[in-house]
């Protein structure tokens, strides 16, 4: 009977020991990639999150293995990877690999033309426009903006006559899905 006992132990210590490794191995690959350790405050998005450290929020979310719908919540620590950005030097020639959204738009009397490159493919946004410095909830939306199959694409929306004059016209999009926002703001040519 003891022997039985001793071999029921000693298997049950060899199946520990051999799911041991493969947990902790995922965990210390994680904690080698962190910059930093975030402890998720209230209010803050994994998108608000990402832009603060410019890592994007995909990163965050396959650093700390998050799956759809990609919540987080108060006081979570979270494994911030450092920046994606790769940039590679050849001679005098520079190339950077890194594929981060980027959002122009320019106005033509009361039309806003959008062109954005980098975006998540097959993604919606809202796309919002204001004066001045923005905040997210007090712009106005002014319509879709549909990523397709091609990352680069293009839209054109009625500027509101309200803001029409303003100096400085921001624009936001903000992913219909994660809740990530992308903000560009310019100069207004039509400003009196």
């Amino acid at each position: 009977m003891k022997k039985i006992t001793q071999l029921v132990i000693a298997t049950l210590l060899t199946f520990s020991f051999l799911a041991m490794p493969f947990g902790s191995l995922d965990r210390v690959a994680v904690a080698q990639t962190c910059t930093v350790n975030h402890s998720v405050a209230s209010g803050e998005t994994l998108s608000s999150i990402a832009v603060k450290y410019d890592v994007d929020w995909t990163v965050i979310a396959t650093a700390n293995n998050l799956k759809e719908p990609y919540s987080i919540f108060v006081g979570q620590s979270l494994c911030i990877p450092g920046s994606t950005t790769s940039t590679s030097t050849t001679g005098t020639t520079t190339t950077s690999t890194s594929k981060k959204p980027t959002i122009t738009f320019s106005i033509e009397g009361n039309r806003l033309y959008l062109e954005t490159s980098g975006f998540t493919k097959k993604s919606t946004w809202y796309v919002k426009i204001g004066s001045g410095p923005y905040r997210v909830a007090e712009l106005t939306k002014i319509g879709l903006h549909l990523v397709r199959k091609d990352t680069t694409t293009s839209s054109s929306f009625r500027v509101p006559k309200k803001l029409q004059d303003a100096r400085y016209l921001t624009l936001c999009l903000k992913n219909a899905r994660t809740d990530e926002v992308r903000c560009s703001t310019i100069l207004n040519p039509n400003a009196r």
